[in-house]
C-alpha cells in the first residue's frame, strides 16, 4: 500500500494539486511562532483539471517548474478569521481528535461561501507576473487576541482561463514538524484554454512571406509553396492513470480545400525552437499518412499523423511527449500546383487538432483562416477580318521577360521551365498553344503578372504576326472572362502565270511578218 501511495504521487505531480490548502494544527508548544506570513500563489498554464486531489505542502514543488507560469491572474486575500470560526464552532463537539478536527475544518473550507462572510475584511490584492507568481507580503498571522488567522484567496476571472471548483483557504498556523512556516507556497488547480493552432505561409527558410495582394498568394504549377503549422503540446500529455496514459488521441492532420494539388512532403518538425528528430514523431511514435502525392492528384494534398497513445505502445509515446509538454510544436511541410489544380480559383488550408483524454469525447481545434493561394490564366481568340472569322491552328509559345530577357515556356505536368530565348531560336522544347477549330486556346497554371505570345506558326494563308502579344494574369483572367482577342491578316495574293517563253517567239515572229509587210508595200508604192 505504502509503494501505491508513492506512485500515485508521482504520477500526480505531473498535475496541479487541488489547492484545498489546511494548516498543520498545531497541538501543543508554539515556541517558533511567527507573526506575519509571506504567501505565493503559482498560478500555471495547465490545459486541464487534475483527475485527483492533492494536498499543497506549503513548500515549493519543483515539479512543476516546467510548466510555463500564467501571467496576469488578480487575486485578492480575505481575512475571514470571524465567519470561518463560527461556521467550524458549530460543528464541533469539542472531543475531536486531531484527526477529526482537521476533517471538520476541511468540510467547512469545502462549503465557504464568500458571499456568506459578512465580516470578511479585505487583505489586499495581487496580479501573477510573469513567472504566474502573485507574492502577499507580511499577512498578519495573529489576531489580538493571539488566535490565528485564516485567510481566503479569492481568483478574479480571465479571458481563457476557468477557475477551478475549489476554495483556497490558508488556516494558519502551517507548520513542519514544531517550526511554523513563514514562507508559504500554494499552487491554485486551473485550466487554460487550449491555443488554436496557428498557421502561415513561409519561404524555404521558413520566414513570413510578405503580406499578399489583396486576393491571396499566387503560384505557378510546380512552384513550391511552404508552409508552417503549429500548436502548444498540452501540459499533461505525459499524464498516466493507473498505467495508462491520460491523452488517448493526439492526432494533426491538413488538408487542403481543392484536388489536384501535390503534397511534396513534410521538410522538418522544431519543438520550441528546436528541430528534433522527425523519424521520432513520424515513425517511432507515430502513425504517418501524406496525402496526394503522386499522378493523377484526385485527392487533397496534406498529411496525418496520429500519435501511438493506444496500446501497448501508449505509455512509451505518452513518456517520449511528456518532454515536449506545454511547448509550441512546428510542422514546416510543402505543397505544389499541378496541371490538375484549378485555374483562377481560392485554396484554402486547414491544420486541425485531433485531442481525447480520460475517455472524454474528441475535441477538435483548427487554425483560423489564413489567405488563399491560387494559380492563373488567360483565354484566347483568334480570327481574321472584320466578321471575325476564326482561324484555327495558329501556333504560339508564351514568353516572359525578366531583367531584359526573354525566357520562353516549357510546361510539364507538375512543373514549368523558363528558358532563355536563343539566337535563331527554333523552340523545338517549348509549348506550342495551338488554336483549335473555333478559334481558341488558354494558358494555365501561371502566377499573377505580364506575359506575351509569340506566334510561331500562322494558318495557311495567313501571315505570322510581326510582334508579341501582350496579356495578363490577374485574378478573374481566366474563370468566366472573356477571351483575348488576336487577329491575324491574310497574304497578299499570287494571280497564275499565263505565258513562258513561247509567247516572245511569237511576238517576234509577229514583228518580223509585220516588218516584212510595211517593206512590201513601200515597194509596191515605188514601182507604180
Amino acid at each position: 500500500m505504502k509503494n501505491k501511495g508513492k506512485v500515485l504521487s508521482l504520477l500526480m505531480a505531473l498535475l496541479f494539486m487541488a489547492p484545498l490548502v489546511t494548516g498543520l494544527f498545531g497541538f501543543g508548544s508554539d515556541a517558533h511562532a511567527v507573526d506575519s506570513v509571506n504567501v505565493t500563489l503559482h498560478k500555471k498554464k495547465m490545459d486541464e483539471f487534475p483527475n485527483s486531489s492533492l494536498e499543497n505542502t506549503g513548500k515549493e514543488m519543483t515539479e512543476f517548474d516546467r510548466y510555463e507560469g500564467l501571467q496576469g491572474i488578480t487575486f485578492t486575500a480575505w481575512d475571514i478569521t470571524e465567519d470561518f470560526y463560527a461556521a467550524l464552532d458549530a460543528v464541533l463537539t469539542g472531543n475531536e481528535t486531531g484527526a477529526e478536527y482537521n476533517a471538520k475544518a476541511k468540510q467547512v473550507m469545502d462549503a465557504f461561501e464568500l458571499s456568506a462572510a459578512p465580516n470578511a475584511v479585505d487583505a489586499g490584492d495581487q496580479t501573477t507576473d510573469v513567472n504566474g507568481e502573485a507574492n502577499f507580503a507580511n499577512l498578519p498571522a495573529k489576531n489580538a487576541d493571539g488566535s490565528y488567522k485564516v485567510y481566503f484567496f479569492e481568483e478574479h476571472a480571465a479571458t481563457g482561463v476557468t477557475i477551478g471548483q475549489y476554495k483556497l483557504i490558508l488556516m494558519l498556523p502551517l507548520k513542519e514538524g514544531d517550526t511554523e512556516l513563514s514562507t508559504i507556497h500554494l499552487y491554485p488547480k486551473n485550466k487554460v484554454e487550449g491555443e488554436d493552432p496557428e498557421k502561415e505561409l513561409v519561404d524555404e527558410n521558413g520566414d513570413p512571406l510578405p503580406a499578399p495582394n489583396p486576393d491571396g498568394y499566387d503560384f505557378e504549377v510546380g512552384q513550391q509553396i511552404h508552409y508552417r503549422a503549429s500548436f502548444v503540446i498540452p501540459s499533461q500529455i505525459g499524464g498516466l492513470d493507473n498505467g495508462v496514459p491520460r491523452y488517448s488521441k493526439l492526432e494533426f492532420k491538413d488538408a487542403v480545400t481543392e484536388t489536384g494539388v501535390k503534397f511534396e512532403g513534410i521538410d522538418r518538425i522544431v519543438v520550441n525552437g528546436t528541430q528534433v528528430n522527425s523519424a521520432d514523431f513520424l515513425a517511432t511514435h507515430g502513425t504517418y499518412t501524406p496525402q496526394n502525392v503522386a499522378s493523377p492528384w484526385a485527392g487533397y494534398a496534406g498529411f496525418n499523423l496520429a500519435m501511438n497513445l493506444t496500446g501497448a505502445a501508449g505509455p512509451a509515446t505518452a513518456n517520449y511527449l511528456s518532454q515536449y509538454a506545454g511547448q509550441t510544436i512546428e510542422f514546416f511541410y510543402t505543397v505544389s500546383f499541378t496541371e490538375k489544380t484549378p485555374v483562377d480559383k481560392d485554396i484554402n488550408n486547414e491544420f486541425t487538432v485531433t485531442m481525447n483524454h480520460d475517455g472524454k469525447q474528441d475535441e477538435s481545434k483548427t487554425n483560423p483562416p489564413i489567405p488563399p493561394i491560387k494559380t492563373g490564366g488567360k483565354k484566347f481568340f483568334k480570327y481574321s477580318g472584320a466578321a471575325k472569322e476564326a482561324l484555327a491552328g495558329a501556333e504560339f509559345v508564351v514568353i516572359k521577360k525578366v531583367s531584359g530577357v526573354d525566357l520562353y515556356l516549357t510546361a510539364g505536368a507538375d512543373t514549368m521551365t523558363w528558358t532563355p530565348v536563343a539566337a535563331n531560336e527554333d523552340y523545338a522544347t517549348a509549348t506550342k498553344y495551338t488554336s483549335d477549330a473555333n478559334g481558341l486556346f488558354e494558358v494555365t497554371g501561371l502566377e499573377y503578372g505580364e506575359y506575351y505570345l509569340r506566334e510561331t506558326k500562322a494558318p495557311h494563308g495567313y501571315q505570322k504576326l510581326s510582334s508579341d502579344v501582350q496579356f495578363t494574369v490577374a485574378k478573374g483572367t481566366y474563370e468566366g472572362a472573356t477571351p483575348q482577342e488576336i487577329e491575324n491578316t491574310t497574304k497578299g495574293g499570287t494571280l497564275p502565270s499565263t505565258g513562258g517563253m513561247g509567247i516572245i517567239a511569237f511576238i517576234v515572229i509577229g514583228l518580223g511578218l509585220m516588218t516584212a509587210a510595211i517593206l512590201r508595200y513601200r515597194r509596191v508604192q515605188f514601182e507604180v
